[in-house]
């Protein structure tokens, strides 16, 4: 009988309000952190991808790579960033450009295509001495939303935590 009526009391309301919210952010931190360790490079997936010379970054989406001798375009996934003339495309691209270096790798999407309709290759970007997919560092940093072209791809929802965080 005490109990309903310390429910009843708004000061109990309130505390308990409280701490139900401190449990959900520590719940969605823990669950952030968790989801973001499968974003970035590990040992085990570079052993199983190749590293290419980058020639050109060409926007904040868009890297110019050498693949057997034959310039390729690549396409990032999940993001679209500012184009040429437009605000923010310079910066993209620079940020863009100090992630990826001279050296990338590449990894493809089974859930997309293989290529846009300009012949662009699909792909999410890793740095090789920083290791990170910048990708998601791009929507991470402001310069994209989360966009999809094709339907919810491999990483949809790591990168959608990059919004709630």
């Amino acid at each position: 009988m005490n109990y309903l009526k310390a429910f009843k009391n708004e000061w109990f309301q309130v505390i308990i309000l409280i701490g139900l919210l401190l449990i959900a952010i520590e719940v969605k931190d823990w669950w952030i952190a968790r989801n973001l360790e499968d974003v970035h490079l590990t040992d085990e997936k570079t052993e199983k991808l190749d590293s290419y010379e980058v020639i050109n970054v060409v926007d904040g989406d868009t890297i110019e790579i050498l693949i057997d001798g034959k310039n390729e375009k690549l396409r990032l996934i999940g993001i679209d960033t500012p184009e040429y003339g437009e605000q923010d495309y310079e910066e993209a691209r620079e940020y863009v450009r100090e992630l990826v270096g001279n050296c990338v790798y590449i990894e493809g999407d089974d859930t997309q295509d293989e290529r846009d309709k300009y012949d662009r290759l699909l792909v999410y970007v890793y740095g090789c001495e920083n290791r990170l997919n910048v990708n998601y560092e791009v929507i991470k940093e402001g310069y994209s939303e989360v966009v999809k072209f094709d339907g919810e791809f491999e990483y949809w929802e790591e990168f959608g935590v990059v919004i709630l965080n």
